[in-house]
């Protein structure tokens, strides 16, 4: 600020002197040394006086609110508000141009400190911004930047926000304001689409706390985002079971404990991003909305495939190997759509919109999921209940033998006989009854079948294809 008010008095000193001020709580000299010099002496009085106000409150004195008050007194005619207004554009335009200048030259003198991205890959062709920070010089990439302020931002450690102040990670040292302005107009330059919560930060003049209690609920449904689509498979695996025995009412999915859980989690991703939204969002018409889309789409996926998760185990007696698969045929989640694009620019619907379509589909209720089991029974597949319990113990396996056909061919084979049990500790048994024709039959020895069932096909090479 000294410099501010040398350039103030170069302007309207008619003497060409410098006066300072060591003591703002006593003023005396310097006043007296203006008086002395007959610097108020003429008929520049009205207007000079503010700036010497203004310089004789500093440190407390903002520039900006002195000019608004000085602007706003009523005993200053128009004429001088206009003579202030100039001599202060001037100040503060010689002032930036001295700043400018300094910080060019500092800019040029500065030791180049970091040239690579945070990759370690050197930043050569990309479009960067230079950072100039305790005399030391950073090259970030666009990407870098909005990776370091979006983390920062976004900050919600088990979905309580807690936005960071970006540092430079280099020195983890905080940005300056103005640094964080520069970075901001050097990302509207870029191609990149700006980011919600560096915008929203930007229009909170980067004031952290504003930001913190103007944006707390997008910031946590960006750390939901965050959290879905970026964590391990290990970590959402509990969640994506709890969510299936939540929303599967009729008990019709059996997912296997074999089953891929990278597969399984890649899957479910955008169903568990409904399932928090509607656990941990903030919004009630995004929590409501969420859950009736997650009603609708996960009755519209079990419709699609009700066998989805399931281990199939094939003993064959020609290889005399066994080869396991699982179902994994499935709808793609955006593909479940309630509004077509076509027309979906014509209709506002200001109530929820999954409200009149979320409700069970007849035919999933009718459809028996596989060998004729009653969707209705509770025991047809336990719930996992307990995340913990779901590993533990050896599951219950239904197995099915298939007798060949007369012609002795593989591929097209008949099912004669079948006999459905459970088998416990995996003490597997086949019975096959060879005097019936084309009946099916269907014994349960438990009533109870564990929820994780494998379907074991073995097909009966011993058979005598003609006993018909």
């Amino acid at each position: 600020m000294n410099t501010f008010n040398r350039i103030i008095q170069k302007i309207i000193n008619k003497n060409d002197i410098v006066y300072t001020i060591e003591d703002t709580t006593n003023s005396f000299h310097f006043w007296s040394e203006i008086y002395k010099n007959n610097e108020l002496n003429d008929s520049t009085y009205p207007f000079k006086y503010f700036f010497y106000i203004f310089m004789s409150s500093q440190p407390g004195e903002n520039k900006i609110r002195f000019l608004n008050k000085t602007l706003s007194n009523i005993f200053l005619n128009e004429i001088n508000k206009e003579n202030v207004l100039e001599i202060f554009t001037k100040v503060q335009k010689t002032y930036h141009a001295f700043s400018r200048l300094a910080h060019i030259y500092r800019f040029k003198k500065s030791e180049l400190q970091i040239n690579h991205d945070l990759y370690l890959n050197p930043i050569t062709s990309q479009k960067y911004a230079t950072i100039l920070q305790n005399g030391k010089k950073y090259m970030f990439t666009a990407t870098d930047l909005i990776n370091i302020i979006n983390t920062a931002l976004s900050n919600a450690p088990h979905f309580f926000v807690e936005p960071l102040v970006a540092k430079n990670p280099y020195n983890n040292m905080p940005f300056e304001k103005s640094s964080l302005y520069n970075i901001y107009f050097f990302l509207r330059t870029t191609n990149y689409k700006m980011p919600i919560l560096i915008e929203k930060y930007f229009l909170a003049n980067f004031d952290i706390t504003s930001f913190y209690f103007e944006n707390e609920s997008i910031i946590r449904d960006i750390a939901i985002d965050n959290f879905v689509f970026k964590s391990d498979t290990k970590i959402l695996y509990p969640s994506v079971i709890n969510m299936i025995n939540k929303y599967d009412t009729k008990n019709i999915l059996t997912i296997s404990e074999d089953f891929p859980k990278d597969k399984l989690v890649n899957i479910m991703r955008p169903y568990l991003h409904l399932y928090y939204i509607t656990k941990y969002s903030f919004m009630f018409n995004k929590k409501e909305n969420a859950y009736n889309e997650l009603q609708y789409k996960m009755k519209q996926f079990i419709k699609f495939n009700p066998r989805f998760g399931r281990k199939y185990v094939l003993n064959n007696p020609f290889t005399k190997k066994t080869d396991i698969s699982f179902e994994e045929n499935h709808i793609n989640f955006y593909n479940i759509k309630s509004r077509k694009y076509e027309t979906s620019h014509l209709t506002l619907n200001m109530e929820n919109e999954y409200n009149n379509i979320y409700e069970y589909d007849s035919d999933i209720e009718e459809e028996s999921p596989i060998f004729n089991i009653n969707v209705n029974n509770t025991t047809y597949r336990t719930p996992f209940g307990s995340i913990i319990s779901s590993y533990e113990g050896g599951a219950g396996r239904s197995i099915i033998s298939f007798d060949i056909s007369t012609n002795n061919q593989y591929s097209t084979m008949s099912v004669t006989n079948a006999i459905i049990h459970t088998e416990e500790n995996h003490n597997i048994g086949v019975e096959t009854d060879t005097d019936s024709d084309d009946e099916i039959i269907i014994e349960d020895e438990d009533e109870e079948h564990d929820e994780d069932e494998e379907t074991i096909i073995d097909i009966d090479s011993d058979y005598d294809t003609n006993s018909e």
